[in-house]
């Protein structure tokens, strides 16, 4: 098969693209779709959605087509194992010996024909064998290609694994990667690792926090519900909101609230990390992994603007984000501060702040739900390199928080070595350090939000709260007198 020719052009003027040839043209969407998902298996760090939206745009795709594209590569995603298994039913040999771009285009056509019930199987048929012949695929490919795709639109019915607690089984049902899978049922147990899996492929929540400074959850959310906009106050955290869907989210974007500062698109996991901090009046306080700013603004919300907030981050390029949801929101009380300005008070001991919040880089695991393409981009060894810069952040945070300060470490990842391995590897260092063990008021009154914490004392949304991102978060303080 000729590929040189496709990744040649792939990112180049969209005339020029295969997939952009003339003669029978593809649909926008199953070209959007291709695109996306070929260039997230080339690049592992890529976001989809992303992908997809900067697609539309060289293609000048329409929303509708936009929204097709996403839906069927986030099939894929959520539901890849699953698929292969049932492509492979048909391939003797198993799918290692077929070329990749085939296999895609497989991916492509069962993803529609068993996860989106209006793409008529025959589309998809179509469409995947013309894609292949504008891929420069041989004549026996293609004849490859079409026999197996109509087989799979034939099938109509899913074949799945055995309904056992095999981790094997459970890997290939949920489309979870099998070590992943021991991972969660070493931490939660079989029970919940069901319970959790079961949900896993399902659309997230999506949720606003509501800018307290500007305006209270009831009058946001009677000026939402003015314009027809379904939503509904969160029973996890105070200030947020629940939408009922994700073309909700679009709406709310353009909506004058929006531009006027009165919320922040947030996950209700995500938002709970703040209330941990507990700003306090005249205290200062370090966001240390600040981008794109949700924890840092919704800190100086909760502070009343009384609190004196600095947001930094190691990607200082990100911090411009920052810098637009601060106007945005209108967050006067905090200021951005460099990476190198960070670095120069913790090489002097500076000790200078009340409270650091390190929402650290993660594999994002807990985000699954709303990031699938997160299980194929994260490995063990991966783990173990984020784990070691976790450890680097605590120890900076030491260097900057006052005697007596207090450290909230967070990540959006339910797994051990990302949270309690990496604390139990801090207090070993820092023994005067200790992790406090109550949960904010705030969130302990609100109903349903009063998640256990683990044995270790990190409070966790995984696997009690399902529903929502895994997050895990941890408050450290230090003993003065030592």
């Amino acid at each position: 098969m000729n590929t040189r020719r496709f990744h040649d052009n792939e990112r180049g003027n969209t005339s020029s693209s295969p997939l952009a040839a003339g003669g029978t043209k593809l649909s926008p969407a199953r070209r959007l779709a291709w695109q996306a998902l070929k260039e997230f298996e080339a690049h592992r760090s890529a976001d989809v959605v992303e992908s997809i939206a900067s697609w539309s745009e060289r293609f000048h795709a329409s929303q509708a087509d936009q929204r097709l594209a996403t839906a069927i590569v986030l099939a894929v995603l959520r539901n890849k194992l699953l698929l292969e298994k049932q492509i492979e039913a048909y391939v003797s040999g198993g799918l290692r010996n077929v070329p990749r771009e085939v296999v895609l285009l497989l991916l492509l056509v069962a993803a529609q024909v068993f996860f989106l019930d209006r793409v008529p199987p025959y589309a998809a048929v179509n469409e995947a064998v013309e894609a292949g012949r504008k891929l420069g695929m041989s004549a026996r490919q293609i004849r490859f290609l079409n026999a197996v795709a109509r087989r799979i639109a034939a099938q109509r019915e899913l074949r799945l694994p055995p309904s056992s607690e095999a981790p094997a089984d459970l890997a290939i049902r949920w489309s979870v990667p099998p070590w992943l899978v021991k991972r969660f049922v070493d931490s939660f147990g079989m029970a919940a690792t069901r319970r959790l899996l079961e949900t896993i492929n399902n659309e997230p929540r999506y949720a606003l926090r509501t800018n307290i400074l500007r305006t209270t959850r009831e009058e946001l959310l009677e000026n939402l519900r003015r314009d027809g906009i379904a939503a509904m106050p969160s029973d996890i955290v105070p200030h947020g909101l629940v939408l009922e869907s994700a073309a909700e989210v679009k709406r709310v974007l353009h909506h004058p609230s929006f531009h006027g500062g009165m919320f922040y698109v947030q996950d209700e996991a995500s938002q709970m990390v703040a209330y941990f901090v507990e700003p306090q009046r005249g205290e200062r306080i370090l966001d240390l992994c600040a981008a794109p700013g949700g924890k840092a603004t919704q800190i100086a919300e909760l502070s009343g603007g009384a609190a004196t907030i600095e947001a930094t981050d190691f990607n200082e390029q990100r911090l411009k984000l920052v810098e637009e949801n601060v106007r945005r929101l209108g967050t006067a009380s905090l200021s951005l501060v460099g990476w190198e300005q960070i670095l120069s008070q913790a090489a002097q001991n500076a000790r200078c702040y009340d409270a650091i919040l390190i929402d650290a880089p993660c594999s994002a695991v807990g985000t699954m739900r709303r990031h699938p393409e997160v299980r194929w981009r994260i490995s063990p060894d991966s783990m173990k390199k984020l784990a070691a810069q976790q450890r680097e952040l605590l120890s900076l945070a030491v260097k900057l928080v006052r005697p007596g300060g207090r450290i909230v470490y967070a990540t959006c990842s339910p797994l051990k070595e990302e949270n309690e391995d990496v604390i139990d590897a801090f207090r070993r260092e820092y023994p005067s350090w200790s992790v406090r063990t109550h949960v904010p008021a705030p969130l302990a009154t609100e109903a349903g939000a009063a998640t256990p914490l683990s044995e270790s004392r990190v409070f966790q949304t995984w696997p009690h709260n399902p529903q929502l991102d895994g997050f895990s978060i941890a408050v450290l303080v230090q003993d003065p007198s030592r």
